[in-house]
């Protein structure tokens, strides 16, 4: 059955999938393109790590996954690409997918045109919850039909409507991308998490570098909001080749140029605090800067449009408004830090603080002391933009299935 399937699908279309894939890079028609653009256009942000290919069928995924960098795992019933898979430096294991299990856990599992495939297909999300990483995430693409379309091998037929459904009874869905024709979905996942938190740190400065240390050392993300005129070697002591490498790896948010009080400038100076800094902190760091943080967390009406324009997401301190969502969800604002227990029954936790005066109080470890105690409590932590995005797609409401 496996044989006849694979006939029926892609034998004819790739008679060499080295060369097919070859063929798409290089911009020369080749059959269904769609199959191989996905794997291309997969670049989750934490770059390449360990990969598994669930129903890999020819193998072309995993092959581009391969020579993206990944270390890539393919699973399927059918043996043929053990050998291609080989001798890339992929690994390959023929096994029904439904009655396999993994040797460990993986940051990027895809599952392109599966699900309809099998008996359960809630069964496999839920193993595939399992089988992620911390920070993990799915990538799949789902067939949209109502009827059978003449594959013999489709066992559920979905609209859109009816497969969000399913998907998000174990998944939170990140983005929706767009489809390669009107009959597909695809999707980037992620698990529900049971309790999930996140850091802040505002105005940067030479503290901030400690703190990226011991988060590093312990692999908790965070998000830096930073004043963009004192990104220099005045407020560091440090250059600032140095400054960008001690945020490597760490989500940066922008909290003006001269760290005003957005309360008391112009519109024309809002727009200059905001838009200014975040063109000034994506030139020195090189890359997309899409939070604001409100200093001392002032809200004005007047300085909302540009906020509102230019960035996905602002945040205040101490419940304050934001300008796209409402972070009604900052738990604890440091140097205050309660203890973990006060916290360790939220499904939600957001902490806020400056590392100059956690450092300036002697208070730096017990905040970091906080942070290991409630993932040991069981918290996930995220950066910023994916903790509202997570709290924004849940309605507010952060809790795991069941």
């Amino acid at each position: 059955m496996a044989e006849d399937r694979m006939k029926f699908v892609e034998r004819a279309d790739w008679p060499d999938v080295e060369a097919a894939i070859a063929d798409y890079r290089a911009g020369r028609d080749v059959r269904h393109p769609q199959a191989l653009a996905r794997y291309e256009r997969i670049a989750p942000p934490w770059g390449a790590g360990k990969a598994l290919d669930l129903g890999t069928g020819r193998g072309q995924g995993a092959l581009i996954l391969r020579s993206k960098g990944w270390h890539v795992t393919a699973v399927d019933i059918d043996p043929e690409p053990a050998e291609l898979l080989a001798r890339n430096g992929a690994g390959f294991t023929r096994a029904d997918v439904t009655a396999w299990v993994p040797p460990g856990c993986y940051d990027l599992i895809t599952c392109m045109e599966v699900l309809e495939h099998i008996e359960d297909p809630a069964a496999l999300l839920a193993e595939i919850t399992q089988w992620l990483s911390p920070g993990g995430r799915l990538e799949v693409t789902i067939p949209l039909e109502t009827k059978p379309n003449g594959n013999p091998w489709h066992k559920h037929f979905w609209t859109k409507e009816t497969i969000l459904k399913l998907l998000n009874e174990y998944f939170i869905v990140l983005a929706e991308h767009p489809a390669v024709n009107h009959a597909t979905i695809w999707a980037t996942l992620r698990p529900r998490p049971a309790k999930l938190a996140t850091v802040s740190l505002d105005d940067g400065g030479w503290q901030d570098i400690a703190v990226c240390e011991a988060l590093r050392a312990e692999g908790l993300p965070a998000t830096f909001y930073l004043v963009s005129t004192w990104v220099d070697e005045p407020h560091y002591h440090i250059p600032v080749a140095r400054i960008v490498g001690a945020y490597e790896g760490f989500e940066i948010g922008c909290h003006t140029r001269t760290h005003a009080d957005m309360r008391y400038v112009s519109p024309a100076g809002a727009a200059l605090e905001a838009v200014g800094a975040q063109a000034e902190l994506q030139r020195i760091f090189g890359r997309d800067v899409s939070l604001f943080s409100w200093p001392k967390g002032a809200v004005h009406a007047d300085a909302l449009p540009p906020v509102r324009e230019h960035f996905a997401w602002a945040r205040g301190v101490r419940r304050t408004g934001v300008a796209n969502r409402w972070d009604t969800m900052v738990s604890a604002v440091c140097p205050r830090v309660p203890p973990a227990a006060v916290l360790a029954g939220r499904p939600c936790v957001h902490v806020v603080g400056h590392a100059w005066s956690l450092r300036d109080r002697g208070m730096l470890q017990q905040f970091l002391t906080l942070l290991y105690d409630l993932r040991d409590a069981g918290f996930e932590f995220v950066a910023n933009g994916e903790f509202f995005a997570i709290a924004d797609k849940c309605g507010g409401k952060i809790l795991a299935a069941g």
